[in-house]
């Protein structure tokens, strides 16, 4: 928790009375299906990263979290935030190029500060399911 908070105390009780530190898991568990079955689950994986954590917004920050630790993960490097999930990070990054990883964190990046352009409920269901297919496009690079 203190490396998440960055060694904030205010944050970190912050993200205490969140769904922060349990919803890690979900947003971890949705890219990995993605990862795993591509195409196929793309309208799954846009719904549950729209509704883990009560709005995309939440989801969409951990996931760029996540990606940005299994490129970390990747390239052997120090600073995992998430070190308590370092092990399925790892398996997220297994078989995925660092450039892949690093494009799907930029477009995870991009997403998460595209997102309030998107105020109706279609809207944000296409933005994400858009969102989906070119990260899975993504993770498909070689």
């Amino acid at each position: 928790l203190a490396r998440l908070a960055e060694g904030r105390p205010g944050r970190a009780r912050a993200m205490l009375g969140t769904d922060l530190l349990e919803n890690r898991p979900l947003v971890l568990e949705e890219l990995r299906i993605l990862k795993e079955n591509g195409f196929a689950v793309v309208f799954r994986v846009a719904d549950r990263l729209g509704t883990i954590g009560g709005d995309p917004a939440t989801s969409l920050n951990t996931a760029l979290l996540l990606l940005r630790d299994a490129l970390l993960v990747k390239m052997n490097m120090p600073g995992v935030l998430n070190t308590d999930l370092k092990e399925a990070i790892s398996d997220l990054a297994e078989g995925l190029t660092p450039d892949a990883l690093l494009a799907a964190a930029d477009r995870m990046d991009s997403a998460v500060n595209e997102l309030p352009r998107y105020y109706t409920p279609q809207a944000r269901a296409h933005f994400l399911e858009t969102l989906v297919v070119g990260m899975g496009r993504q993770f498909r690079q070689t």
